[in-house]
């Protein structure tokens, strides 16, 4: 126990004392429970064995999730059927300034700003596990937005208005930021086996192959961008210097969109999971 408690005190350690930004997992809620079933897959291949379902079958479900730190709800104002009613008022008001009350506020500070989104419907799946292994498929559409380091004042001509009386006629010098989205849909297959099992250790691995169709993707990195806006949106740029980049279903030639929405580029992925579990009791 002493060695274990070493060996913890020592990456902890690493960790705290390197420069390598760490990110957590998004995808909360029931993914990581032992009752997770066929949605663990898609954090982790070997979750299925260590479910305490050995069948799970899923229809459809939805998941919705976005972080920023431009914009919040107090929490004095935080309701959630408060704010399907403000949205609901905004929708039937069919007045595109309606004065409606949406509850948010920006943070006070002139830093760059990050958002980022993923919004994912996952179809048909299922699992099943048997003796020492288990099996599952599924099928998902996901949709990921992320925009980096954006500069304050770009924020607040997207969100309030482009005649941001405080912001007009001020020249701006603006550097190393980027904004990338992708909508892609999954189909996967996962096989996951017990790689060890010894009285109160655990040892299980997973892997899932998956086919990817993607539907559109884009991205814009700007290395300097100079400029300043006038009334009626009027933009004068001084210098700039960017990428951009997209792949989106329309016809480009007419900017029309397409009848019928088709893969624009496919691919393979693989994803790896290991689960080590330490129990408190030993199997019987």
């Amino acid at each position: 126990m002493i060695k274990i408690l070493q060996n913890i005190l020592i990456v902890l350690t690493f960790i705290c004392g390197s420069q390598i930004n760490l990110v957590a997992q998004d995808r909360l809620g029931i993914v990581s429970s032992n009752y997770a079933g066929s949605q663990g897959v898609m954090i982790n291949p070997s979750s299925i064995l260590n479910s305490k379902l050995y069948m799970d079958i899923n229809l459809v479900s939805f998941n919705v999730s976005g972080q920023n730190n431009y914009l919040y709800i107090p929490a004095r104002d935080y309701s959630f059927g408060r704010i399907l009613r403000e949205i609901k008022k905004y929708n039937d008001s069919n007045v595109p300034d309606a004065d409606v009350d949406m509850l948010e506020q920006s943070y006070d500070h002139g830093n760059n700003t990050n958002a980022f989104i993923n919004a994912s419907v996952m179809g048909p799946s299922a699992m099943y596990a048997i003796n020492d292994q288990a099996f599952g498929f599924y099928s998902s559409l996901r949709n990921y937005a992320s925009a980096s380091n954006i500069p304050f004042e770009q924020m607040n001509f997207a969100y309030v208005d482009l005649n941001f009386i405080d912001q007009l006629n001020v020249e701006y010098t603006d550097s190393d930021y980027r904004v990338v989205m992708a909508s892609w849909m999954e189909l996967g297959f996962t096989y996951a086996r017990i790689l060890k099992r010894d009285y109160n250790k655990h040892l299980s691995g997973g892997i899932t192959v998956k086919r990817l169709l993607s539907y559109a993707g884009a991205f814009a990195d700007f290395e300097q961008m100079d400029y300043r806006l006038e009334v009626n949106g009027h933009a004068f740029v001084n210098e700039s210097d960017f990428e951009l980049a997209y792949a989106i279903p329309i016809n480009y030639n007419t900017n029309t969109a397409n009848d019928q929405i088709k893969p624009l580029g496919k691919g393979w992925g693989i994803d790896i999971g290991i689960t080590y579990q330490f129990k408190t009791r030993g199997y019987e």
